[in-house]
């Protein structure tokens, strides 16, 4: 019989030898190192206090694992820890067991959040059996722009889209607007714009310095792009790409997207920089008003699979007034 135990930091090693030799993975010990860096010890939320997950052992040995990656939400108005599961492997013939690291994620978590936005379809299921729920999202659909798509869909089909595409978009960087992609952030410019900003919702992200620097520039592995935009040097606000490979080229998909309300012309600039450097860049609807200011640019809208993104949502929250993006759980740091 497995026995069931909080997860040390002494173990690590261990940990990445288990998880890299783990049926139908294909990686080495090094990558999930990184994984462990930049959930854990590189992760501004990460405290003392905080848990990195559990594992199943048998006689010394791993043969399952459950990790818990921390953020800092602001869930109505209050700054408060969540939690996001990652990585839930178990050895088939100790899977009966594996319900009971869940169990013990959410008791360790309490009243505060939980998302798991990767389960496989099982898991998906099991997690609704206790009550979690779809993130509230705009409609499943997103808008793209690709500013050559012959890569993607061959040079007749690529060129016709491309012309199609040239003739509705409008896309402008406002005048005295300037948009950079950066590899380093102002600590007191992305506070100052935090504080000015967050009370436009009362559920969303933490996003202040060390928020967006960890979730945009620390993953050695997944490359993300972070846009600036500023308004005769001021930060007006940024825009996170993460790379998504479809078809063997490299794409984006915004990650997060967020703007000073009382410049709703920096979301134009960012959105109109972003389109015409990639590929392909598509951004989803995280809520309908986004969806709707996307539209005016004249990007080409397609349905989308539906998202398992869930959460088990703490007590009291109104999902009239939250935003959500592709920075919950731990889909902004996998590959």
């Amino acid at each position: 019989m497995a026995e069931l135990k909080r997860f040390e930091k002494t173990g690590l090693d261990s940990l990445a030898q288990y998880l890299a030799g783990f049926e139908g993975v294909q990686s080495d010990p090094e990558y999930w190192q990184s994984r462990f860096k930049l959930w854990w010890d590189g992760n501004p939320a990460f405290t003392p206090e905080s848990t990195r997950g559990w594992v199943l052992e048998v006689k010394g040995h791993i043969v399952g694992f459950l990790g818990t990656i921390p953020s800092r939400m602001l869930v109505n108005g209050e700054v408060r820890p969540a939690h996001s599961i990652t990585t839930w492997m178990v050895d088939e013939p100790f899977r009966n067991d594996s319900l009971a690291m869940l169990l013990e994620l959410l008791d360790h978590a309490g009243p505060d959040p939980v998302f798991d936005t990767t389960p496989t379809d099982h898991v998906a299921e099991v997690l609704k059996s206790l009550e979690f729920e779809p993130l509230p999202w705009g409609p499943e659909k997103e808008y793209f722009y690709s500013s050559d798509p012959r890569p993607l869909t061959g040079m007749i089909v690529g060129t016709i889209l491309g012309g199609f595409q040239k003739l509705r978009s409008r896309f402008k960087v406002p005048a005295g607007l300037r948009v950079e992609v950066v590899s380093e952030l102002a600590q007191t410019d992305y506070d100052a714009l935090w504080e000015r900003t967050r009370g436009q919702f009362k559920t969303t992200n933490v996003r202040d310095a060390s928020a967006v620097r960890w979730s945009a520039l620390s993953d050695s592995t997944v490359k993300k792009r972070l846009y600036e935009c500023r308004d005769a040097g001021k930060l007006r606000g940024f825009l996170i790409l993460k790379p998504r490979f479809r078809r063997g080229v490299e794409t984006f998909e915004c990650a997060d997207l967020w703007t000073d309300p009382e410049h709703p012309e920096a979301l134009e600039a960012l959105v109109s920089r972003a389109a015409q450097e990639s590929p392909l860049v598509s951004f989803p609807f995280f809520t309908p008003d986004i969806g709707e200011q996307l539209g005016n640019f004249g990007m080409l809208q397609v349905p989308t699979r539906q998202r398992k993104n869930l959460w088990l949502p703490p007590k009291g929250y109104n999902p009239e007034d939250s935003y959500f993006c592709l920075l919950q759980g731990d889909y902004g740091t996998a590959p």
